[in-house]
Parts: C-alpha cells; sequence; structure tokens
C-alpha cells in the first residue's frame, strides 16, 4: 500500500513496542506482529470490580489514625475524640473497623508540621498572666516547620503579629483543645524530668489576672464559703441519642447547676483578703468618676460628683467590704455586679461604648480556685439537657463568669452565670470545676432523685458548715447530711481571657518538670497525629531545617509507613462512674 494513498489518510503503523506481561518498557518487537486480547465476562462480578464502581465500599473507623477492634465502647454524643472522656456511661458496641486487615487505621489524618518555641512561661513568673496554677505553663509558639516526606523540602510559617490569623488557624488544627503533644528541648545539655505527652487545655490566649481573695485563718474564722455541683435525673425512662436510660438505675444524673456560694450567711463584711490587681484589665473598677462606682440607693441609675469615684483595691480582713447596700466601691459584691451585671449609661457616649457595658458579657472571665491544685486534669464531657456539653473549664479547676457563647470551644453550653446578693454566690451552667477530694449528698424528692458534689466549703474549720443559704438536696439527706471531708476553699482568682495567636496552655508543672530550664535553643511542639514518615525520621528532618546539629544524613528507608496498633484508651474511673477501667 502507498504511504501516501488518494484519499491522504495515513497508512496504520503496527506497534514497535511491548504491550504483552513481562515484556520490558521500550522492548521491541521482532516479529512486528499486533495480538488480539479475550477479555472474562466473568470478571466483572468480582469484588474488586464491583464495589468501586456499583456497591461502594464500606470502610469505616471509630477514630481517625487509631484501629478499634470489635466490641469497643462508643461513646455517643460530645466531641469526637479519643483524648475526651465522656461522663456518661451510655455506650454502644463498636462492630469493628472494617476495610483494614491489618490492624491499622481505616482513616488516617495526619499533620506534616511541628512547631518552635522559644518561652514558656510557668506559674507566677508573668504578674499579668502568672497562669491559672503551678501545674500549668503557657507555651509560645512563634514558628511553624511542614516538612514534605516525600522530597524532604520544608517551609516555615512565622508569627506575623498578635492578629495573624493564618498562623492562629494552623495553632488550633493541629494543637486543637483536648489533642496530645510532646514536647522536645533542643538543648541536648538541659536536664529536665518532662512526660511522653501533655494535653492541650486551652488554645486561645491567656488569662490576665484581676483579682484575688485569700482566706484568714485568725478569728472570726475564714468566709462560709461552698463550691458544688448539683446533678438531678427524674424518675422515669428517657433516651440519650436514642438509647433508653433511667437516671436512678443508670448514674446518669443531668448537670443541672454549678453554685459558688461565697456568703453563704449573708455577712456584711470580709473574713480574709480580696485584692484587685493593677493592670489594663481592671481599668474600668479603678478609673475615677466612672461606672466603677455604684450607689446602691439609685440602683445604680446615676453618678453626681457626690458618689463618683474609683473602687478600692485592697479589701483587708474584718471591715465592711461584703456588703450589698451603700456604697458599692468598697464592695466586694459591687466588684463582681460590676464586672458581671453593671450595665451603665454615661452622659458621654463614647464613654458609654467603652465602658457601659459589664466586662463580662464582652470578654471570658473565669474565677480559678485553689490554684487548681489537685484538679482533675482529664478533658471530659458531661450529660447536660438530654446532651452531653463540652467541660472547657473544668481540667483546670475554673468556672465561667461569662456566657458559655464567649467560650471558644465547641458544645459548650450556651448559658449564662448569674449573681445573686442573697448570700453573694455565683451560679454557672456552663461547666464546672473536678477535683480528685470531694464530699457527697444524696436525697430524693418526690420523683426526682439529686447528687450534690461538694468541691469546697469553708468557715467552721469542723466543716459543719451550718450557714443560713448553703446549697443542700432537697428533701432528707442519705448519710451524715453535712460536709465532713470536704476540702477547705483558701483562695480563688478572677482573670479575663486575652486573646493570642500563639499560646498553648498545657499542663506542664515548669518548676517540677524543667528544674534546669528550657536551654539556649528553644524547643519543640511534636503533635501526637504527626506524620509516621516525619516522625521515624524526626532527626533527620531536623537536622534539615537547621534545628538541631547532630543527625542521621539519611531516612530509614525501610518504615516508609508506620504501623499503629495501638487502642483507645478505655474510660479512667471519675467522680460519677467510680468503677470505670
Amino acid at each position: 500500500m502507498a504511504n501516501n494513498p488518494n484519499n491522504y489518510a495515513p497508512v496504520t503503523q503496527r506497534s514497535t513496542v511491548a504491550h504483552q506481561p513481562g515484556q520490558k518498557d521500550g522492548e521491541k518487537i521482532k516479529s512486528g506482529r499486533d495480538y488480539s486480547i479475550e477479555f472474562d465476562d466473568a470478571l466483572l462480578s468480582l469484588g474488586g470490580w464491583m464495589n468501586p464502581r456499583l456497591d461502594g465500599c464500606e470502610i469505616t473507623g471509630l477514630f481517625q489514625n487509631k484501629f478499634s477492634k470489635k466490641g469497643t465502647k462508643r461513646q455517643l454524643g460530645g466531641l469526637k475524640s479519643p483524648n475526651i472522656q465522656h461522663l456518661t456511661n451510655l455506650t454502644l458496641d463498636w462492630e469493628g473497623d472494617s476495610g483494614n486487615l491489618d490492624r491499622n487505621p481505616a482513616i488516617e489524618t495526619y499533620t506534616n508540621t511541628v512547631f518552635f518555641g522559644s518561652t514558656l512561661s510557668g506559674y507566677e513568673e508573668d504578674p499579668r498572666f502568672p497562669n491559672v496554677g503551678e501545674d500549668f505553663s503557657y507555651i509560645f509558639i512563634n514558628k511553624a516547620y511542614t516538612f514534605d516526606p516525600d522530597n524532604d523540602e520544608f517551609f516555615i510559617t512565622e508569627l506575623l503579629g498578635s492578629n495573624d490569623k493564618v498562623f492562629e488557624r494552623i495553632v488550633k488544627q493541629d494543637l486543637q483543645y483536648s489533642s496530645k503533644f510532646s514536647l522536645k528541648l533542643l538543648d541536648e545539655g538541659t536536664e529536665h524530668d518532662l512526660s511522653p505527652e501533655y494535653n492541650v487545655h486551652w488554645n486561645a490566649g491567656m488569662f490576665s489576672l484581676m483579682g484575688t481573695y485569700q482566706e484568714c485563718a485568725e478569728f472570726p474564722f475564714t468566709q462560709e464559703m461552698q463550691v458544688t455541683t448539683q446533678y438531678a435525673g427524674s424518675n422515669g425512662n428517657f433516651k440519650y441519642y436514642g438509647i433508653p436510660f433511667n437516671p436512678y438505675t443508670s448514674d446518669n444524673y443531668s448537670q443541672n447547676n454549678v453554685p459558688f456560694l461565697f456568703n453563704s450567711n449573708a455577712r456584711l463584711i470580709i473574713t480574709g483578703s480580696f485584692t484587685v490587681e493593677n493592670n489594663i484589665d481592671t481599668w474600668w473598677w479603678r478609673r475615677p468618676k466612672t461606672s466603677s462606682y455604684f450607689d446602691s440607693s439609685g440602683n445604680g441609675a446615676f453618678l453626681d460628683a457626690t458618689n463618683s469615684a474609683s473602687g478600692i483595691t485592697s479589701f483587708p480582713n474584718e471591715g465592711a467590704h461584703l456588703h450589698t447596700t451603700g456604697d458599692w466601691s468598697t464592695s466586694v459584691y459591687g466588684f463582681f455586679h460590676r464586672l458581671m451585671k453593671g450595665d451603665f449609661t454615661f452622659l458621654d457616649e463614647k464613654e458609654t461604648r467603652i465602658y457601659g457595658k459589664a466586662p463580662a458579657k464582652k470578654d471570658l472571665h473565669i474565677l480559678t480556685f485553689n490554684d487548681a491544685k489537685g484538679c482533675v486534669k482529664d478533658i471530659q464531657t458531661e450529660l447536660r439537657y438530654g446532651r452531653n456539653t463540652t467541660q472547657a473549664l473544668r481540667h483546670f479547676g475554673s468556672i465561667s463568669l461569662s456566657n458559655g457563647k464567649l467560650i471558644p470551644i465547641p458544645g459548650t453550653h450556651l448559658g449564662t452565670a448569674s449573681l445573686n446578693s442573697t448570700g453573694f454566690s455565683i451560679n454557672s451552667k456552663m461547666c464546672g470545676p473536678s477535683f480528685e477530694e470531694y464530699s457527697v449528698q444524696q436525697s430524693y424528692a418526690g420523683n426526682i432523685g439529686y447528687q450534690y458534689y461538694n468541691w469546697f466549703v469553708g468557715g467552721d474549720a469542723a466543716a459543719t458548715e451550718a450557714a443560713t443559704h448553703k446549697y443542700v438536696p432537697p428533701g432528707a439527706i442519705s448519710g451524715s447530711g453535712n460536709f465532713s471531708g470536704t476540702p477547705q476553699l483558701k483562695k480563688f482568682q478572677v482573670s479575663k481571657l486575652v486573646k493570642r495567636p500563639n499560646v498553648i496552655m498545657a499542663d506542664i508543672n515548669k518548676i517540677n518538670e524543667l528544674f534546669d530550664g528550657i536551654g539556649g535553643k528553644g524547643f519543640l511542639c511534636i503533635p501526637e497525629n504527626l506524620n509516621p514518615k516525619i516522625k521515624n525520621n524526626l532527626d533527620y528532618f531536623l537536622k534539615k531545617a537547621e534545628l538541631i546539629d547532630k543527625g542521621p544524613n539519611r531516612k530509614n528507608l525501610s518504615q516508609k509507613s508506620a504501623r499503629i496498633l495501638r487502642d483507645p484508651p478505655s474510660l479512667k474511673g471519675n467522680h460519677l462512674n467510680p468503677d470505670s477501667d
């Protein structure tokens, strides 16, 4: 056949490249023959053909990055994380992960980023941001190193100011609330006693200290106080995510209220001391001729030359400093009223716009008890109004003075804290503290069961707490009916959240665990879900990024993908479920 026929169509050329199995790419066919291929229709019924095209592949997993075997207890509701403990012991047996016969995770979501920092602030190192207690530290991050495990390249994301939303997104994505991480000191000569992993307890900023109450052990005795969590459950069957349960038999009472009684005997004097800090966050109280002072006889409706004054900053032992009437510039109750409820309209519109709204309505304010000593550091959710709610402040011994909308954690109850003049009590419904030591009061009234977990009391050294406005369950209280053995409340602090995009709070006791400091080269925060290819060759990548001087010159090519055989952690015992394994 001619190379150029009349219709100008090119002549078909036979392939000179092998297409048969076993032949090498580019190998020429000596004979130049064509090959016919027979397709077996029976192959269309194989699972490998049908599943991805018609039936779909059923790959299921209970948790990301972890394999869950058949029979694993599946917790319902709340945040979905293996690091969060659900206090509701209503579970379903998981059918087991599918689609992964090698016991590796069915769903893997890893990060390629590690975080660098050079500052770690322990308790009371910063006068404005002393932290909630000595068992916690602030970690300041200023760089994020993102590695490519395939070509060994990396890039650096630096913090570009206090409003850097990009850096904030990276931190909250890879060091999110309730996640775990390890801390690595880059100075090898620095001695330490660090734990293998830590919890991210907070990643939305730092808490500025505003005021501190300290008990007085002298006569007459410390203020009558009480911190408790109320639980209630009706005697009937309810459904929790479709599962029927009886609160009486399942011990799944709903959290009803978290009251803090500062003055359960309705005194007018303070038996201890309350000090207001001198910083920018208390200017609303300290600045003269402003909203810091209210004349309760006028119900805060006016300010004139005779009653316009700044509030005092030192409330010493004894004296009339708890009063709910008269001159509120000398009243501890007046401080909390202005903080939580005291909206005010000034003659100057600009002044009203800046200072007229109660501070706790604009920014998150919290109350921390006893420097968060002995608190349960497990991050937990709790049954409230038929659903699991996040107890965002529980694990560092605090309650909220603000609306739940100001707590930047998903699943928080969107309630409002209230301030009552009777007995001077603060009632928070968002989250309650949890400490390792407590007493329990239980009662039945009508068809409702009550369980009150008392974390702290104050007052009589015998802890009988025979006060007028004490919180006790209604009806006949089972057991002794008093607070004997309940820990004493000796201190509480008022703090305000100041947002920072590069700060996380972790359960690191700097004095005990970093007794030799952090060294001069900084440290790394390594997320628990770091890509196994990077985690298994971490020193190699750190050397590439010049974060360390000594390290391997090549990767371990035999471990490109690590096997994760660790099961999710089981539930620990707690005050609601002490028998949990």
